[in-house]
């Protein structure tokens, strides 16, 4: 396994320009310009360019989760390398998360930065929507919102042709949770596939690694970590992290374990 991680393609910078142009409040398909209907109000898109262009650019699509977090800027950064020609978008969930906006903001840093044409945003704000409960160390306890989003992102990518959606979910080697999750995936496949329609394949490339892994490999293709957001409380007006909640810690002990610096942290200690 970590003679596969060697093995892995550089990232580099591709010449694709980064657009921004926000249509609001409209579910954009194929042929299709119209407002949201009232059935779909919970789940509505929010694209960054024409959808049109996706039918007409060249190469494979492929649609990357991405919250804006470590995992996800490490997924779509391998997805990119993949191949010159490739075509990737992030899709990201507004899911209503206290750290909502600054994953967001991270999320619209690492697509710039990776010169991704566009970026989908699917508003679903019912699913860590306050009252939701919690477990023990403070993290929310939604058992049904990750199914719901990658159900949303198949959907998505049926819609605009993409062959494949890439879930950067990863459960530092516990077998039992990266079982469960394997299971999951198979069962939502099926699931999408049942009305008959071909859905896009779901991948977990980073499903098997330790988060020590993770880390090796975004340094191999020397991803830019302080563009990757952790941190599950809301950010303060200079936008520090805790350092103490669990997705702080995982972090923190993941750089540790590759013996890699984090800019985050290293940013912190020089103020």
């Amino acid at each position: 396994e970590g003679e596969a991680l060697r093995q892995k393609p550089t990232a580099s910078a591709p010449s694709t320009p980064y657009k921004s142009r926000s249509i609001t409040n409209l579910a954009v398909y194929p042929n299709r310009r119209s407002p949201i209907d009232s059935a779909e109000e919970a789940l509505f898109l929010t694209h960054l360019d024409d959808a049109t262009d996706n039918h007409s650019m060249a190469g494979p699509h492929v649609v990357v989760l991405n919250s804006g977090g470590l995992r996800s800027l490490v997924a779509t950064a391998l997805a990119k390398a993949e191949r010159p020609d490739i075509r990737v978008t992030p899709v990201h969930m507004i899911d209503g998360r206290d750290n909502a906006d600054v994953r967001r903001q991270h999320l619209h840093k690492q697509a710039e930065f990776l010169q991704l044409p566009r970026v989908a945003e699917l508003h679903a704000t019912h699913l860590y929507g306050p009252g939701l409960a919690r477990s023990a160390d403070g993290t929310l306890n939604a058992q049904l919102a990750m199914p719901q989003m990658l159900l949303a992102a198949q959907d998505y990518a049926r819609c605009h042709q993409a062959e494949r959606v890439i879930w950067p979910a990863s459960y530092n080697g516990r077998h039992q949770a990266v079982a469960l999750a394997a299971e999951r995936m198979q069962l939502l496949e099926h699931l999408a596939d049942v009305g008959g329609t071909p859905m896009p394949q779901l991948q977990a490339p980073l499903l098997e690694l330790t988060d020590q892994q993770v880390i090796e490999l975004g340094a191999q293709m020397q991803v830019p970590w302080a563009l990757a957001w952790s941190c599950q409380r809301k950010t303060t007006s200079g936008g520090e992290r805790c350092g103490a909640c669990a997705p702080c810690r995982r972090r923190h002990e993941a750089f540790m374990a590759a013996g890699i610096e984090d800019p985050i942290e290293l940013a912190a200690s020089v103020h």
